[in-house]
């Protein structure tokens, strides 16, 4: 008898049969024991909530797919986007279309919710082939994959790659290019008029601070308190350092930084970094800071994404990072209006970095 796929939404006590189908997909979950408390986090608490599906085969839950809510700074206007999160198909009953009918069930979903852009990143195989219905475009701005490692040998032991000699020669090739680089361009002058902070937590500062920041964007997700204190405050959802910038007066900026450590290597993301558009010294003072912090704890890589072209990316330069030549698969479901939109900017115009992923 032939299986019955059936496609629905996330109904209440789906969550063990859920999380059990993710444990058994990706192995690093499974050593994971707040796995839960991180999926909850994920898809039950974002600010605009999230969705949910599920397939079915006679009720037994055998494939899943999520994606967050969230707004989108586009152009002049703020639209609901998502971003694609966790999919999963059980590994029996893979090769049955399982996942291009919650795929199609997505665009049902996002019509519904009217989501006007959708966002993803995947390198599966399984899902890039996936033929669609509904066309994903790349993201119109590259963006640059930057790094700034300090012992490049230490760093390919810790993390092997198939042609390290491209990374051993080919990152200090591009650091001497730097070091040029900084003997003609000199980091913007510091005016001095603002002090460095960690925080736990963001306060109603965070909210001005996007009000006045928010229009020299064309693109930009919201960055308002509810969703940052979402995104970087809440333990759950990961450990993270928090640096402001303030003049007293009002916030002028901040930093995101994560450490991630595997087999006692110690790895730095700078997650997020934002500042007032014309305050390019309180920029390089957090990104300053941050790498001396990681620097102090014996962190031998920091990793960094912003858009090719960015003022961001040459503060970068100036601290000792540079540009991988790689960047992420980032596909895009748009109307050809946003699309020309994003297009069309300046890259200074267009922000984008790790903490747009999660």
């Amino acid at each position: 008898m032939e299986n019955k796929i059936t496609t629905r939404y996330y109904r209440y006590g789906d969550e063990d049969e859920i999380i059990q189908l993710l444990h058994s997909t990706f192995i690093n979950y499974a050593k994971d024991k707040s796995f839960s408390d991180y999926w909850r986090w994920k898809y039950f608490d974002p600010p605009l909530g999230s969705i949910i599906r599920v397939a079915t085969i006679e009720d037994k839950i055998v494939g899943v797919g999520h994606s967050v809510l969230l707004n989108v700074k586009i152009g002049d206007d703020i639209v609901l986007g998502n971003m694609s999160g966790d999919a999963a198909t059980h590994s029996d009953y893979r090769g049955l279309g399982i996942y291009s009918k919650l795929d199609k069930f997505n665009d049902i979903s996002r019509e519904e919710r009217g989501v006007k852009f959708a966002y993803s990143i995947s390198g599966n195989p399984i899902i890039l082939k996936t033929k669609r219905n509904v066309p994903r475009v790349a993201f119109p701005k590259k963006i640059s994959y930057m790094v700034r490692i300090h012992d490049v040998g230490l760093h390919l032991k810790n993390r092997p790659r198939s042609n390290q000699k491209v990374l051993r020669f080919g990152y200090r090739f591009f650091k001497f290019i730097n070091r040029i680089i900084r003997l003609y361009r000199n980091a913007p002058a510091n005016k001095n008029d603002f002090v460095l902070e960690e925080i736990k937590q963001f306060d109603s500062s965070v909210d001005r601070f996007w009000n006045k920041i928010k229009g020299n964007y064309n693109f930009i997700l919201e960055k308002n308190q509810r969703y940052l204190n979402w995104r970087y405050c809440d333990s759950r959802g990961g450990d993270y350092y928090i640096f402001k910038a303030d003049n007293g007066e009002e916030l002028l900026g901040f930093v995101v930084v994560q450490l991630v450590q595997s087999d006692d290597y110690y790895e730095g993301l700078l997650v997020d970094l934002l500042t007032i558009p014309d305050r390019l010294d309180v920029t390089n003072a957090l990104m300053r800071h941050v790498c001396e912090f990681l620097d102090n704890k014996d962190v031998n890589v920091i990793y960094y994404e912003c858009v090719d072209g960015h003022p961001f990316r040459y503060i970068s330069l100036i601290n000792g990072f540079v540009d991988s030549l790689l960047g992420p698969s980032l596909r895009c479901i748009m109307g050809d209006d946003l699309y020309n939109i994003i297009n069309t900017s300046p890259p200074s115009k267009i922000y984008f970095n790790y903490g747009d992923l999660f």
